[in-house]
C-alpha cells in the first residue's frame, strides 16, 4: 500500500515498484509543510510504475554507461567508428560526463547546442554532433532507460541554401584557373592528380585509393571500388559511390605517361599498385598532400586558397556549364540521389531559356486552337482569318487548306468546331 508519511522531520514516500520491490524514498520537503508536493511526486512514481518505466535514482544509468553500451552495439565501418569516437570524446562526453540520463532534458540539449556553437564550430558540424547525440539517446529510449528522447524536440541549426551556394561560388575554379593550377604543380604526380580531381570529380580518398587495375584503358573509364580513410582501405560510404567515370583522351594520355614514372611499392608492402602513391609506393598522407602540394601550387599560380574538395565542386560546375544533364552529373559525382545534386548545384546550371514555349510554337506553328460547341449539330472545320476556308468533301469530312502550300488536312465531321485564328 503506497503512502506518504513523516520520517525524521521530512516527508517519505513508501510504495512498491512494478517488480514488487519495496521503495522508501525520503524527500527534502519538511514535514511541517509541503505534503502536497510529496503526494504529487508519489502520483508521478505510481504512473511510471503502471507504465513499467519506474527506475530508482540509484539504479538509473548515467551517460558513461550509455556511451559504453552504444559503442558496443554499433555496427559501422571502422573509419566511421573512429569519427564517432572523436565526436564523443571531443564534444559530447566533456559536457554530459556522468550525468544521469533521466536528467537530460530538451533544455539541457539546447544549452549543449549553444555551447558547441560558441566554440566556433560550423553549422554542419554542430548538426552532425546533434545527430549522433540523438542516436545515442534514441538507443537509451529503446531500452527504456529514459522515457523519451529529449533531442526529438530540439531543432538543428539552419543554414540557408543561399549561404551554402554563396560559399560554393567563391570556391569554384574557372577553366583558366584550373590550367594555372596544373602548370604550377610541383611534380608530375601532383599535376595528374589535380587534373584527375577536376575532370572526374572524385573525392580525395577515392583518388588516393585508386589502383592501376581500376583503370580500363580500352573503354577509357576508371572504376571507383574503394577509398582511403586515415591511411587505411575502406569501402565507399554508399552504393552510389561505386561507379564508373569516363576519362577524356587527354586525361588517358596523361595517365599513361605517369604510369611509367609512378613509384612502385616494395614486394613486401601491404599496399600495391596505387595510382597516386607516396615516394615509397604507399598511401599518401592527406595532410601532406594538401600542405606540401596543393596549397603551394595555389600560391605559385596566384590563386585564392580553396580546399582540395573544391576541385570536386569545380568539376560539377564545369559539367553543368557544358550542358551535361543533372542525372549524369549525379552519377559521376556518386551522390545518393539527384536531389542532393540539385540542392547544391542547380544555381550553376545554364539558363535554358523557354523550352516549353519553343516546343509549343514548333507543334502548333503559331496558331492557337479554341473550342466552340455548336447548338444544333456538331460540325468540324478550321477557319483562318484570311485564307483558310472549309471545303465540303464527298467522304463526309471537311477539308481545310492550310497556309502551307499543297498541304491538306481532313477532319471528321463529328469533331468539335475548332476555330483557328492567327496568334
Amino acid at each position: 500500500m503506497s503512502c506518504v508519511r513523516k520520517r525524521r522531520g521530512a516527508w517519505t514516500l513508501d510504495f512498491r515498484d512494478q517488480t514488487g520491490t519495496r521503495r522508501v524514498i525520503q524527500t527534502q520537503w519538511s514535514a511541517d509543510c509541503d505534503r502536497l508536493k510529496a503526494e504529487k511526486l508519489l502520483v508521478q512514481y505510481l504512473a511510471q510504475i503502471d507504465d513499467g518505466k519506474f527506475e530508482a535514482k540509484s539504479e538509473q544509468r548515467n551517460f558513461e554507461q550509455l556511451i559504453e553500451a552504444y559503442l558496443a552495439q554499433l555496427d559501422v565501418r571502422k573509419p566511421t567508428r573512429s569519427e564517432y569516437l572523436a565526436i564523443i570524446n571531443t564534444h559530447i562526453k566533456p559536457c554530459f560526463g556522468n550525468m544521469k540520463l533521466r536528467a537530460i532534458t530538451p533544455q539541457v540539449v539546447e544549452q549543449f547546442r549553444g555551447w558547441v556553437q560558441d566554440k566556433g564550430r560550423a553549422v554542419r558540424t554542430v548538426n552532425k554532433i546533434l545527430t549522433l547525440l540523438s542516436a545515442m539517446l534514441k538507443y537509451a529510449e529503446g531500452h527504456r532507460w529514459i522515457a523519451a528522447n529529449p533531442c526529438r524536440h530540439v531543432k538543428k541549426l539552419k543554414q540557408s541554401l543561399a549561404q551554402r551556394r554563396l560559399a560554393l561560388d567563391g570556391s569554384v575554379l574557372t577553366v583558366a584557373e584550373c590550367q594555372l593550377l596544373y602548370a604550377a604543380a610541383g611534380s608530375q604526380r601532383e599535376r595528374v592528380l589535380f587534373r584527375m580531381a577536376v575532370e572526374t570529380g572524385m573525392r580525395q580518398g577515392e583518388l588516393l585509393g585508386l589502383r592501376w587495375h581500376d583503370v580500363d584503358w580500352v573503354s577509357g573509364r576508371v572504376f571507383i571500388r574503394q577509398t582511403v580513410r586515415k591511411g587505411e582501405d575502406s569501402q565507399p560510404k554508399t552504393a552510389a559511390a561505386l561507379r564508373a567515370i569516363g576519362l577524356s583522351p587527354a586525361m588517358l594520355k596523361e595517365l599513361k605517361v605517369w604510369k611509367l614514372a609512378c613509384p612502385k611499392a616494395e614486394p613486401t608492402a601491404a599496399v600495391q599498385d596505387l595510382v597516386f602513391p607516396n615516394s615509397v609506393g604507399g598511401f599518401e598522407d592527406v595532410h601532406n598532400l594538401v600542405r606540401r602540394g596543393f596549397y603551394p601550387a595555389l600560391r605559385r599560380a596566384g590563386l585564392r586558397r580553396v580546399r582540395f574538395h573544391d576541385l570536386r565542386h569545380t568539376c560539377a560546375s564545369l559539367l553543368l556549364a557544358g550542358g551535361v544533364g543533372i542525372k549524369h552529373v549525379q552519377a559521376q559525382l556518386g551522390h545518393a540521389s539527384a536531389q542532393v545534386t540539385l540542392d547544391v548545384y542547380s544555381h550553376l546550371m545554364p539558363d535554358a531559356g523557354s523550352p516549353g514555349a519553343d516546343a509549343m510554337h514548333a507543334l502548333f506553328g503559331g496558331y492557337k486552337v479554341v473550342a466552340e460547341p455548336s447548338v444544333t449539330s456538331i460540325e468540324a472545320g478550321l477557319t483562318h482569318a484570311s485564307e483558310c476556308a472549309p471545303v465540303p468533301s464527298s467522304t463526309g469530312s471537311v477539308v481545310v487548306t492550310e497556309l502551307v502550300p499543297q498541304e491538306r488536312i481532313e477532319l471528321p465531321t463529328h469533331a468539335l468546331r475548332m476555330r483557328c485564328s492567327t496568334s
